[in-house]
């Protein structure tokens, strides 16, 4: 589910034909976005388990994620990575500020989560 928008779409019965249909798809959609919320709190529990180890044993920890928000919560220095090529590093604003469009996209607040 990483990095998935889950979207409710009711349906119809009209359009069903079916009135279990739409029961069907509503508990199907719940259940996804129960899974992606548990999801979300593992990923907070890990980064804040990584952020105390960071802080109280003065760690350096290595992250390899798509999880741009994740990332942007424990990281320090950021190293971007497109088709196989580092195309930027350094701190997340150094990121967002380089000549690189892709770099800038990509370690976005905006980056769709």
């Amino acid at each position: 589910m990483s990095h998935e928008t889950v979207i409710h779409f009711p349906v119809s019965r009209e359009r069903a034909g079916d009135p279990s249909e739409d029961q069907k798809l509503d508990a199907m959609t719940t259940e996804l976005r129960a899974i992606a919320a548990r999801e979300e709190s593992l990923r907070r529990e890990i980064d804040e388990l990584l952020l105390r180890q960071k802080h109280e044993k003065g760690m350096t920890v290595l992250v390899v994620t798509h999880d741009v928000h994740g990332a942007r919560r424990v990281g320090d220095q950021f190293a971007v990575l497109h088709k196989g090529n580092l195309i930027a590093h350094g701190t997340a604003s150094e990121v967002e500020n380089c000549g690189d469009e892709t770099a800038r996209k990509l370690i976005s607040e905006d980056y769709p989560a």
